[in-house]
This record gives C-alpha cells, structure tokens and sequence, in this order.
C-alpha cells in the first residue's frame, strides 16, 4: 500500500493557472491544451493519493520564437498550484529560438536541480514527455539522488512527434540524432507510463514496470440535454491534416440533408480550407482557437461529438486521442474509428465508424437516421463509463502501484 506521505517532484510543461491568459496571449496558432490539461490531470489525481502537494518543476511548452511565440526570452518564475500558501512550484526559463531552444531548457533545468536542495528529499520524480529537457532531468536527479525512483510518462513516441510537414535535411538529421540520444537515455529510468500497450514494445525498456494510462478526466456534474432540431456534429482540437478533418469537412459538405450543422474548433495547417468550405456553406462553423471553457460549453451543445482520424498511419498504434475521454465526459456520444490504441472497454461506449471507402460519409449519414433514445443512452453511458473508470484518482493509482513494486524489489 502506498505511503501518503510519499514525496513527488514533477518535471513538465504545463500552463500555470496565473499566467496561462499571458500564454495564449503570446502563443501563435495551436496552443498544447491536451497536454497541458494531461498534466493538470496527473498532478491533481496524484495529490488525491498523497498527504503533500507536488512540486511542479516547469518548463513551458510552447512554440518557438517568432513564428509560433511572440517572446524570445521566457523568463524564471515561481509560482503556487497549491491551497498551501507556503508551497512553492518553479517556471524554468530557457531561450525560445528553435534548435537552440531544446538546449537551453535541457541545461536550465540541469542548473536548476543542481542548485534546489530539496530535490534530495524527493521519493518520486514524474517527467511528463520523451523529450531530451525532461529525460535529462530525470537523469540528473537520479545522480542526485540514486535512491529516488524515476517515472517517464510517454504521451507520445519521438519519432511520431511533428509530423504535419516535412522540415528539411538539418532538421530531419537532428531530430534522428536527437532519437538516438533518448532512447539511450530512457535505459537509466526506473519505470514508465505509457498510452497504449504497444508503445512498451516500440521504447525496449525490457524488463521495466510500465503502466498503460491511456488518459484520465474529471468527474462534471452537467446535465446532459439534447437538441434533435439542428443536428450538431462537433470537432475540438487541432487542424492538423493527419487528424483527418479534412476527411469530415469533405464528408459532412456532401451531405443533403439541412438540419445538420458541422461545428469545428481549433487552428492548425488546415486552417484556410475550412474557411473557404464554410463560405459556401452555411451549415459548417468554423469557431476558431477557445479557450477550454468555451470548447466545453460548445460540446455540451452537439448532437455527436466527432473524431476523424483514421488507422492508415502506422503511429495510431501508439497514441490514444486524448479528445476521446474529453468527448466522452461531457456525456454526448462519440462518433469515430477503432483506433489500435484504444482499449476494448471502451467498445461499448463509442459509435465506431467502418474503416471501409467512404466510411466517415456513410457514417455521419448513419447518425444522423439513429433514433435520438439510442444517441442519448450511449452518451450518458459512456459518460457514467469514464466517472466510474477513468478519473485522474484512479489511473494515477496505477502509477502509485508501480512506485510501491519498485520499492518492494529495491530496485
């Protein structure tokens, strides 16, 4: 059993509350809210497991200077996620030029831990992402500290990161050196938690602990209502062309029938062709980049919450759409493929779409005709499936576990 008083340091790249309106601010484009929302996630069901708050060692994620972030420079800041006035979490700044950027975080967060003496007194430290930032942090408070137990949480494999466009030589041959070094680096941390099983094949830990959390929510005491007399299909997140979305905007415009309404939210690549789609069409909404609050009130108004993208790509083996436990939680049901990253108890609680020619088409057609008792029992469903299985308390529990096995071994 695991002991409350356990001590955990955090090492990622959330948004602090106190400055997250700072951060969309300066940010150009897409903002990482599932990542960020992943970590709050993590921290706070891990802090419902344990007596003492987290300490949070923060290295923002975001986009580079000056195309994707409008500063240069991000500076050092302390911050308190806590209710505990006296607690202290820590922003690292770093340099926000791209290349360089990786660099200058990875070595400030060195400096940082060389120089913050609690961090001997650590039982845990959680890195959130397989980057070279992270990986080396956990790495140097493992020369630290050897005693103190070392977890990666992997949301995605490296060579699956940053696919929307190819990038040239130089960065193409970074980046493949830059793999080599990880993977190399992931052989000196003691345990993993990873998206979907298959992923612990892909990273050879061998005999490592690892833990499948494929992702987690909150419990939301909403009252769920429909409104069958305008149909809204709802997608949420990025215009990536890999997420398919150009599929369901093409999908959704050959429809006839009017008392439909396509709603989109997010930015990303595909941003124009949606604008353009929408212009002759009166019935596809495009809402832009809100904030979560928004996305959230717009969800609550679908008739089926939407997720396009397909199994074509080898690298759905190894991701789990974070969108698909959001869509499940605001309890309107979930239209979407059978992804190979999804676990099979989620089987009863998702309207799978063929993966066949023209399947995304004949599946929204399909939708659209199914009686409105049958829509509203698999939303509620599905929502009263993810309260009861898949909360932040719970699926942290995992990882909690894991620490105890460690500890049993003496490994």
């Amino acid at each position: 059993m695991t002991d409350n008083n356990i001590k955990i340091a955090f090492i990622g790249g959330l948004f602090p509350k106190e400055i997250r309106k700072n951060i969309m601010s300066n940010t150009i484009g897409q903002p990482q809210n599932a990542a960020d929302l992943l970590q709050w996630n993590l921290i706070e069901g891990l802090e419902k497991n344990i007596n003492s708050p987290i300490t949070i060692i923060n290295s923002l994620f975001i986009g580079s200077f000056p195309q994707r972030y409008k500063k240069l420079f991000i500076n050092p800041q302390i911050f308190n996620h806590s209710s505990n006035e006296k607690h202290k979490d820590y922003n690292i700044g770093f340099i926000n030029l791209p290349f360089v950027k990786q660099i200058s975080r990875t070595k400030s967060i060195k400096r940082f831990l060389d120089k913050y003496s609690r961090i001997r007194q650590m039982d845990l430290a959680i890195g959130y992402s397989m980057t070279l930032p992270i990986v080396m942090g956990l790495k140097e408070i493992k020369k630290i500290n050897p005693s103190i137990k070392t977890c990666l949480v992997v949301p995605d494999l490296p060579e699956y990161m940053n696919l929307s466009k190819d990038k040239g030589i130089l960065y193409n041959a970074i980046k493949k050196y830059n793999n080599k070094l990880l993977y190399e680096a992931i052989q000196d941390i003691d345990c993993f938690v990873v998206l979907t099983k298959y992923m612990a094949d892909a990273l050879e830990i061998n005999d490592k602990p690892f833990a499948v959390i494929e992702g987690m929510t909150k419990a939301r005491d909403n009252i769920v209502e429909y409104n069958d007399s305008v149909k809204k299909f709802v997608y949420t997140g990025s215009l990536g062309s890999k997420y398919g979305i150009l599929d369901l905007v093409d999908a959704f415009h050959r429809l006839d029938e009017e008392n439909v309404e396509l709603v989109i939210c997010g930015g990303g690549e595909t941003t124009d062709y949606i604008k353009g789609i929408a212009a002759i069409d009166s019935r596809i909404k495009y809402k832009g980049v809100l904030t979560p609050e928004e996305v959230y009130k717009i969800q609550q108004d679908a008739y089926i919450l939407v997720n396009p993208r397909n199994s074509k790509e080898i690298y759905t083996k190894y991701s789990f759409p974070s969108k698909t436990l959001e869509y499940l939680a605001s309890g309107h049901p979930v239209l979407m493929y059978h992804l190979p990253g999804i676990p099979e108890d989620y089987d009863d609680y998702i309207l799978y779409i063929d993966e066949t020619k023209d399947s995304l088409y004949q599946g929204l057609k399909k939708s659209i005709s199914m009686d409105s008792k049958i829509i509203k029992d698999k939303g509620i469903l599905g929502k009263q499936f993810v309260e009861n299985n898949k909360t932040s308390d719970i699926q942290t529990k995992k990882i909690l576990d894991m620490y105890d096995s460690l500890c049993k071994v003496g490994r």
